[in-house]
């Protein structure tokens, strides 16, 4: 009897890790097949709708390019990066903000980031959901600027919203539409030359 338990108590370990290999499997190859997926976007537009306690309810559009160049447009604040400075422009208050790149934003600066660097150096999880996947992100680091994000895509790995909460608690929820791959956009947009009445506050 004994050993007709323990032969048991063996076959429920083995079975139960060989189930958690096969779902790090899984989730490994969701992760390769989404970045894949993002690496053949030489553009992105797309319309979303920001919840959260950061500029809930806000409503934009996003514009991606290859190699890190995004711009978003908010009703009154416009922000551009070209993978090297970002560039935080209040059309209200005449003024702009200039910074350096990192990468490690909690905004929609890091989309890139999140899907090509971020699994590297996370803890996620992948859950199916009704209409796609869900892959969270929990970074390893000691002091992340973002303390954790969620990926939604749909079926075919396209994104379709993008959840973060950054270390000092604040979280931003964003729900992506009418979205448009490869489509032309000028580098024009990811660029910016104030003008002189413009208030630059220049960080770099």
């Amino acid at each position: 009897m004994n050993r007709r338990i323990m032969k048991s108590f063996i076959l429920a370990v083995l079975l139960i890790l060989a189930s958690a290999s096969i779902a790090a499997q899984t989730t490994e190859s969701f992760v390769k097949e989404l970045q894949s997926t993002f690496r053949g976007y030489k553009t992105l537009q797309t319309s979303f709708i920001q919840s959260g306690n950061i500029m809930t309810g806000s409503a934009g559009k996003l514009y991606y390019k290859k190699d890190k160049k995004i711009r978003i447009e908010l009703p009154n604040i416009t922000i551009i990066s070209d993978g090297v400075s970002v560039w935080n422009i209040n059309k209200k208050e005449n003024k702009v903000i200039i910074s350096k790149f990192t990468g490690k934003e909690a905004s929609l600066l890091s989309l890139p980031d999140l899907i090509e660097k971020y699994p590297a150096i996370s803890k996620f999880t992948l859950e199916k959901t009704d209409k796609g996947y869900s892959l969270t992100l929990v970074p390893n680091e000691k002091n992340p600027s973002i303390k954790s994000a969620k990926l939604t895509c749909d079926a075919n790995k396209s994104l379709t919203g993008i959840q973060i909460q950054n270390a000092s608690g604040s979280s931003m929820d964003v729900r992506l539409s009418q979205t448009k791959i490869n489509k032309e956009i000028s580098d024009v947009l990811f660029s910016y030359t104030p003008k002189e009445s413009v208030k630059v506050v220049d960080l770099r």
